[in-house]
């Protein structure tokens, strides 16, 4: 219920939470800040990914650094919205004794709307097996395009067999891709938008991106997503198709 109340803003770790329940590994590690029985603030840890926290009260910040330290002394940075990622590595380090250094800042987009591209041809389709190969390779090409050594490689297969990733046909040939998560506390989050270098500036990825979102708001959800804040490419076609910015996240590294 904690995580659901502010869903854009934890849907990370309500995807997070879920995986950990339907794919149990034993690495992953969840701490809880109780205040009068009820449950204030969250941590995540899924090695070798950075932590990530949830919306914490100032006064919970401290005793949450300290209780990730006691277990995962060794995690590499920490994840979330600006503010209580940026209270909770000031604790860290005053814990820990690491350097801190800000890694990606990123938007949080959300779309009530849906502005299709005019004039982009081709249409949305969802991805099957007979596109795995070539949505693993755009996965692992997107990964190396944001070089983020704590983003580890994804396996797609999952994702395609629960029909949540989808591709632009153009002519009958892929040119865009973009997946969605499962809707947690109502909201779906956009991600793994990418294009290859060759078919980008033709439209692809923002009426891949529109046609997503509008498929998934028909069905009665929120729709988000994160955008890198020094791309302003991305920004800009995000905005375009009808997302507007309504938070700001960050990574930090420890070192």
């Amino acid at each position: 219920d904690f995580l659901c109340t502010h869903a854009v803003e934890h849907s990370v770790l309500l995807t997070s939470a879920h995986l950990s329940i339907a794919e149990p590994s034993g690495k992953a590690l969840w701490l809880w800040a109780e205040r009068d029985g009820r449950v204030v603030a969250a941590a995540q840890h899924q090695p070798p990914r950075q932590a990530y926290v949830s919306l914490v009260p100032d006064d919970v910040m401290l005793s949450l650094a300290h209780a990730v330290y006691d277990q995962r002394p060794d995690v590499p940075g920490v994840g979330g919205m600006r503010r209580d990622a940026e209270a909770f590595g000031r604790e860290w380090r005053a814990v820990a004794g690491t350097r801190i250094t800000a890694t990606m800042a990123q938007g949080i987009y959300v779309a009530d709307l849906v502005r299709p591209p005019p004039g982009v041809p081709g249409q949305l389709r969802v991805a099957g097996p007979a596109d795995r190969d070539l949505v693993q390779a755009w996965s692992d090409d997107f990964r190396d395009e944001i070089e983020s050594e704590l983003v580890p490689r994804v396996d797609v297969r999952p994702r395609i067999d629960q029909g949540l990733v989808f591709v632009w046909d153009d002519s009958g040939a892929p040119v865009s891709l973009a997946a969605v998560s499962p809707a947690y506390g109502g909201v779906v989050r956009v991600s793994l938008v990418y294009t290859p270098p060759a078919l980008r500036g033709r439209g692809y990825a923002a009426a891949c991106v529109a046609a997503v979102t509008a498929r998934s708001l028909e069905w009665g959800h929120r729709c988000m997503l994160y955008t890198d804040l020094a791309n302003p490419t991305s920004n800009g076609v995000y905005q375009r198709v009808g997302y507007h910015r309504v938070g700001e996240a960050v990574e930090l590294r420890f070192s």
